[in-house]
């Protein structure tokens, strides 16, 4: 948690925690935020700016399965590195991240591309 305060700059008090349980019954936190105008804003600018050029490039390989509706973005963060202070794309144990933009213009490769330079 001190990692996402600290890297993502996501204060702990916008965080609701649901407790569930595991496959195995152990105990699992869920952590959510919903954030919205600038501060959303400001942390899609954030984690962009950070990525490293391989991730950058394969968000724009992988940008079809990402999108829904041409105004959700899929991401997930690597945690481990989040924790080294590093923001890097990652599938095993993320943080997953959904953006929303505006309807219109709606969210095509070609306006993404722009946002990763």
């Amino acid at each position: 948690m001190k990692s996402i305060e600290k890297i993502l700059g996501v204060q702990q008090a916008a965080f609701n925690i649901q407790k569930l349980e595991g496959h195995f019954g152990n105990e699992i936190a869920s952590y959510t935020a919903q954030l919205e105008g600038m501060q959303a804003q400001g942390l899609f600018e954030l984690v962009v700016k950070s990525l490293p050029q391989i991730d950058k490039h394969e968000l724009l390989a992988s940008f079809e399965g990402r999108v829904e509706r041409n105004i959700f973005l899929y991401l997930r963060l690597d945690k481990q590195k989040l924790v080294l202070g590093r923001i890097e794309l990652g599938e095993s144990d993320p943080i997953k991240l959904r953006f929303r933009f505006p309807k219109t213009p709606p969210l095509e490769l070609d306006s993404f591309r722009v946002m990763l330079t």
